[in-house]
């Protein structure tokens, strides 16, 4: 399995988890097999997601992906998240 750790920063927290949840299925599509959220103790609105996906090739896809920008954009994610592809060892 392969695992993808992405930091971004919210608006609001209460707008972009109802739309973070509403694309699971958008995400299964791609690979995605489960994410875990995060949020940062000294800051609540960092955000930190887990991802497990099938293949790293299809995470680092979707993480370019058009649409992913778009849902980004409209769940008030701020600037550019930061991505870090992970294999476990």
């Amino acid at each position: 399995m392969a695992h993808v750790l992405v930091k971004f920063s919210v608006e609001s927290y209460a707008k972009w988890r109802p739309m973070f949840n509403a694309n699971e299925s958008f995400r299964a599509q791609a690979g995605c097999q489960s994410a875990q959220v995060f949020r940062d103790g000294n800051n609540p609105f960092e955000i930190l997601v887990l991802f497990e996906w099938d293949e790293l090739e299809n995470a680092r896809k979707f993480s370019t992906s058009p649409e992913l920008k778009a849902a980004m954009e409209e769940s008030g994610v701020k600037g550019e998240a930061q991505f870090n592809f992970l294999h476990e060892v």
